[in-house]
């Protein structure tokens, strides 16, 4: 029993003063009429994990933090910040839940809450929501913070990935417009492209530089990698349009090779990124990137673009991430972490947050701000949210990912497997992990 309990658990800066300060006046409306914070004396301290340690990041989170002390300093709630980084955090998450020692509130991502909650992990926070609250958020991504009907965590971002292009290379190279199909990528490739000798200095686009990668792509052809979005239960890592996307990106390494590409990587990031530096003339990233481009190339010309169609493809198509908040099972302080909950996902947070980061915010109130429509490429990240797919995890293959991700660096990477091969040997990787987890929680 002790075992089966075990492994069930492994398995598992720019601030728009008006506006804010406008909101941080409502901030108690905002959160809900039935706030009543801590009834007793005794000061209650809120522990949040996030992985929000940037440059860029940390303000907001910081400035928050701030917000919500100041808001409940008479209710005698407090919250701290602690900063995890992302690749620790669902080991710390983990660890912490099952030694009965976890942070009160946590940043997860958005598509881990039905295996959580499947695996007791996380608290019911739904008698402490107020009636009705789900409809400020967007439909289709309500269902991410449920599970059998209770509700689990309040939905915070999202994002929706997108081609940025730079508009005055495309000049000077005498392309008017921007590609359409994926053939054309290549077509362009041959204006854009610049060596000194046998060495790349610019490239046109490389599908492993940027923030990008294989699902969008193959969203883009038709393809997908589970049998159900929001249900998933089955994988289908070697769909033949999943194979044709791969296909599609390994040309683009054989292009340019493994150490333009190494190369290319070692760039930086901020202002020495190979897109603000002008190395790289199409560069996929998801949609905060404008916020980015806001601080270190405020003057660059460019413009955004959807994932072309590609060949058995019907729509364009996005992979979509973005986080949840969340309060983990064995909180001590659960109906104080589910105030801080609400404050964070409502309008005030979340606007701040939009301003400042760009992200796409699923408190629908959020993203319609006027400061936001005042960049064109705002109204191409709204647009393309409806081509957007958040991904659950299969319950009984919670790491799956690591499997298509192994799969996908033998191809572009190690040049170890081809692209049918690899996916097909995934396929069958997830297929053993699903069967082995029914048969081991049976």
């Amino acid at each position: 029993m002790k075992t089966k309990q075990l492994m069930s658990i492994i398995l598992s800066t720019i601030v728009i003063t008006g506006i804010l300060s406008g909101c941080s006046k409502k901030a108690s409306e905002q959160t809900g009429a039935n706030v009543k914070g801590n009834n007793s004396s005794t000061p209650v301290t809120i522990k949040l994990w996030h992985h929000w340690g940037s440059e860029q990041r940390k303000p907001t989170i910081d400035g928050m933090l701030s917000e919500f002390n100041k808001k409940y300093a008479d209710k005698n709630i407090k919250v701290e910040g602690t900063f995890v980084p992302f690749g620790d955090m669902d080991k710390k998450i983990t660890a912490s839940i099952a030694a009965g020692n976890p942070p009160d509130v946590a940043v997860q991502p958005i598509e881990a809450v039905a295996v959580m909650a499947s695996r007791n992990q996380l608290e019911d926070i739904t008698s402490y929501m107020p009636k009705n609250i789900e409809s400020k958020y967007y439909d289709n991504l309500w269902d991410t913070v449920t599970y059998k009907g209770k509700i689990y965590a309040l939905p915070f971002n999202t994002d929706t990935r997108l081609l940025f292009y730079n508009k005055k290379m495309f000049k000077e190279a005498g392309i008017n417009e921007f590609p359409k199909t994926w053939d054309e990528f290549f077509s362009i490739a041959d204006k854009l492209d610049k060596k000194d000798g046998n060495k790349y200095t610019t490239l046109t686009f490389h599908p492993m530089i940027g923030n990008f990668g294989f699902d969008t792509i193959a969203l883009s052809n038709g393809g997908r990698t589970v049998n159900d979005f929001m249900n998933p239960t089955k994988p289908t890592a070697n769909l033949p349009q999943n194979v044709e996307a791969l296909e599609w990106m390994l040309k683009w390494r054989e292009r340019y090779g493994t150490d333009t590409w190494n190369s290319f990587m070692q760039q930086g990031s901020g202002a020495n990124d190979p897109f603000i530096s002008e190395k790289v003339a199409i560069y996929g990233n998801v949609c905060n990137y404008i916020a980015t481009l806001k601080k270190y190339a405020p003057n660059m010309e460019y413009g955004v673009a959807p994932m072309p169609v590609g060949p058995s493809g019907t729509t364009t198509g996005s992979i979509g991430g973005g986080f949840v908040i969340v309060v983990p099972k064995g909180s001590k302080h659960v109906k104080e972490a589910s105030e801080y909950v609400k404050f964070m996902t409502d309008d005030w947070a979340t606007t701040k947050w939009a301003l400042e980061q760009a992200d796409v915010m699923i408190n629908k109130n959020a993203n319609e701000n006027e400061k936001l429509k005042e960049n064109p490429a705002w109204q191409t990240v709204i647009d393309n949210m409806k081509y957007t797919n958040v991904i659950r995890r299969i319950p009984t293959a919670p790491n799956a990912n690591g499997a298509m991700s192994t799969a996908i660096d033998n191809v572009l990477k190690a040049s170890t497997q081809k692209p049918k091969e690899a996916l097909d040997k995934a396929q069958l990787e997830i297929e053993k992990m699903i069967k082995d987890n029914e048969a081991l929680t049976n």
